[in-house]
């Protein structure tokens, strides 16, 4: 493998580090001494310097007709106990479905925030909510993703604040994410 392609390897084993470079935000010397590379840093940083020169500019999704909404009262079941046989269709809702476990607006101690209609964006979308809710260190206690939507559990108390985050984080969503330009 060349020193360049070792160089690219190693940056995209960062994926935060990869975004960086799209936003033209890196201190190159910086990054180079944080990657364990032969090699001095100075040949390292102009292998990054170079690379982040053929990826696509980091730019943001159009987020018009994404839908965000909360459910207070949720909680995460096992199927496996009859628990949601047992539920009332009236009294609750099946929000996601993950093999045997189901998130359920009952009367539970978690909130969801649904983000809808975000079928072309989808995963970058998801992958933005994420991090901007660990960021604010909100305890994350399920996640799912479907091609056009995706769900936050978090402790109720924290719904608010994960709701805001997640919202923040649909104003900054990458329109691609480390494809490099021919």
């Amino acid at each position: 493998m060349s020193f360049a392609a070792e160089t690219r390897a190693a940056a995209r084993a960062h994926p935060w580090l990869m975004t960086a470079l799209r936003a033209g935000i890196v201190n190159y010397r910086a990054a180079a001494s944080f990657l364990d590379i032969d090699g001095d840093s100075g040949s390292v940083a102009r292998a990054l310097r170079r690379f982040a020169d053929t990826l696509d500019e980091f730019t943001s999704a159009d987020i018009s007709g994404v839908t965000v909404r909360m459910h207070h009262g949720v909680d995460i079941v096992s199927d496996d106990c009859g628990v949601v046989q047992q539920q009332d269709e009236s009294e609750s809702d099946i929000l996601l479905r993950v093999t045997d476990d189901c998130i359920l607006t009952t009367d539970g101690r978690l909130s969801a925030i649904i983000v809808d209609n975000i079928s072309e964006i989808s995963i970058s979308a998801f992958i933005t909510a994420l991090g901007c809710v660990q960021t604010e260190e909100i305890t994350i206690t399920a996640t799912g993703s479907t091609r056009d939507m995706f769900i936050i559990v978090v402790p109720r108390e924290e719904g608010a604040n994960a709701l805001r985050s997640i919202e923040a984080a649909l104003t900054v969503i990458p329109t691609s994410w480390n494809h490099p330009r021919e």
